[in-house]
């Protein structure tokens, strides 16, 4: 397994095409209705577009009889921008009974949505391409973020796409970095974790967070 990370930077926020998926995105929420309009949430305006853009990261492979995971996905529009393309299967797996219910009436065949989530994923080893999991792992509980990024792993084939909240200075309740300094040696990380000067940051109840992004490889 090989990995890449990189912090959500200004740079990149700005960057045109995450402009034009998040537009999209956020059209999509609009036809849809979806109860929760996440697109236009600063953080999802880097992390759904950081995901698109690895998923068309190379345009020459074929894209085809493709299938995906959304863990944890709600009732959003990322899962139903995923099932628009031609051959793309994509299964979304959420606690919440009511978002899964929704996304199941607006589903296309071939697409699904079932009830359930970390730490324990009821599929089959290997089962799908690309498992994706956006703000997740850290609303989980604290040092639960290493047994979840492996539950990730052992249902994909390909890769595995997460994105993290981090909080830059010591929360209780939250993922913070050094939970992340503390798993970096198994998911090999490079060693300086520290974010750019241009990191997108924010601040909630006095804390700074900053967006996490792993790319895992398999």
């Amino acid at each position: 397994m090989t990995s890449t990370f990189e912090w959500a930077t200004l740079r990149r926020l700005l960057d045109r095409d995450f402009f034009l998926w998040t537009k999209a995105l956020y059209e999509l929420e609009l036809t849809l209705g979806t109860p929760i309009q996440n697109s236009m949430h600063w953080t999802r305006r880097f992390e759904y577009p950081w995901v698109l853009s690895k998923l068309y990261r190379d345009t020459a492979l074929p894209h085809t009889n493709r299938s995906y995971l959304d863990v944890g996905a709600g009732a959003t529009a990322l899962q139903f921008c995923l099932a628009q393309q031609k051959g793309w299967l994509v299964t979304s797996i959420d606690p919440d009974e009511s978002a899964v219910q929704w996304v199941n009436r607006h589903n296309r065949p071939g697409n699904i949505s079932v009830l359930g989530g970390l730490p324990k994923l009821p599929f089959a080893d290997q089962l799908f391409d690309t498992v994706i999991c956006v703000s997740v792992l850290e609303h989980l509980g604290r040092g639960r973020e290493l047994e979840s990024i492996w539950e990730l792993v052992r249902v994909a084939r390909k890769e595995v796409l997460i994105t993290m909240d981090i909080c830059l200075g010591q929360n209780s309740k939250q993922t913070d970095y050094r939970q992340l300094e503390a798993i970096a040696p198994d998911l090999f990380i490079r060693k300086d974790l520290t974010p750019p000067p241009d990191a997108a940051t924010f601040n909630i109840n006095g804390h700074d967070f900053a967006v996490a992004c792993l790319h895992l490889t398999l």
